[in-house]
């Protein structure tokens, strides 16, 4: 899932952590 967020806005970053959180 990661390489899927990369490309999106490294604004986005902090809700890709807590996407991640959950995901693991």
């Amino acid at each position: 899932t990661q390489l899927v967020f990369i490309g999106r806005d490294l604004n986005q970053q902090s809700m890709i952590q807590g996407f991640e959180s959950c995901l693991a």
